[in-house]
């Protein structure tokens, strides 16, 4: 008992720290429950989007719909609790592994982000549109960043292909049951958005972001500054989570075991979480070193 407690004193001190330098508003965990992830749109009746929760893991399928649901998503994902516009600024993290992948060199795609209850794939949408393709064995996933409210841009979507220079992140041949961090986050202050891949220790592996401007073509070609002006304004988002998105539309799937997923009110919350603080590394070690002295003195 008194180990217990020693260890839930200091875990309970990392997590309040955490807490108050990422100002994080809440955390789904999966310990037994799909702990608040519900369907917020259902317009692909070729899969079910959330699966069973196993092992802490809540199953997470997303697909590049073709065919009769082409452009028609499911969309799921937590509630954020009130509903964030342009103006506002957020982030999200997610921790969790990939269990199926696309293994062919055709780049089908998928929304991850912060979504709103709309039928198209791009509207009422902030965060990563990530792009999955094999080549050589090796998976690779392209981290391009993507807007759209209501529809005033030239384009119907405001996307981006990133990391640059070279477009993807190479995950290696062994990327499926790998352990990654995927952070996303709006900046209604500086219209950036923002996307970061991490490992579970949180080294970076790839990142990418870009700002909503008319200056910006690689984000939105030929917009106006009202245009642009006008889409921010009519942004509204509710939730956290996934959505289908049609690219090639061959119907592959991606499918997601989620660790956890936390919502953060701040724009570089979720970055700042991901990445241990050396004084959270310190206190761990400690704790670490504490259990094995008294491993040691029984």
């Amino acid at each position: 008992m008194r180990k217990m407690h020693v260890c839930g004193m200091v875990l309970g001190l990392v997590a309040s720290a955490a807490v108050g330098q990422a100002a994080q508003v809440w955390e789904s965990t999966f310990d037994s429950t799909a702990d608040g992830v519900v369907d917020i749109f259902t317009g692909n009746a070729n899969k079910a989007m959330i699966g069973p929760v196993t092992s802490g893991e809540l199953q997470i399928t997303t697909q590049d719909t073709g065919g009769t649901y082409a452009y028609i998503p499911d969309r799921a994902g937590r509630a954020l609790g009130t509903a964030q516009g342009g103006t506002d600024s957020f982030s999200g993290l997610y921790r969790f592994n990939w269990s199926t992948l696309n293994t062919t060199s055709s780049e089908i795609t998928e929304a991850v982000g912060f979504i709103g209850n709309h039928s198209a794939q791009s509207r009422q949408f902030v965060g990563g549109r990530l792009r999955h393709y094999q080549i050589g064995g090796d998976y690779l996933v392209g981290l391009d960043v993507a807007f759209g409210s209501t529809g005033h841009l030239v384009e119907n979507f405001a996307t981006a292909a990133g990391p640059l220079p070279n477009y993807a992140i190479n995950l290696g041949p062994n990327a499926l049951n790998t352990d990654y961090q995927l952070a996303v986050g709006w900046d209604g202050t500086t219209r950036t958005i923002s996307l970061a891949l991490y490992d579970d220790q949180g080294n970076l592996l790839g990142q990418h972001s870009g700002v909503l401007s008319p200056s910006n073509p690689a984000l939105i070609p030929s917009s106006s500054q009202g245009d642009v002006d006008a889409e921010v304004a009519d942004l509204s988002v509710t939730h956290l989570g996934w959505g289908d998105y049609t690219s090639v539309q061959d119907n592959t799937q991606t499918v997601w075991n989620v660790d956890s997923l936390a919502y953060y009110n701040t724009a570089d919350g979720a970055f700042t979480a991901a990445v241990p603080e050396p004084g959270t590394l310190s206190v761990l070690g400690g704790l670490a070193m504490l259990a094995t002295m008294r491993r040691r003195r029984k």
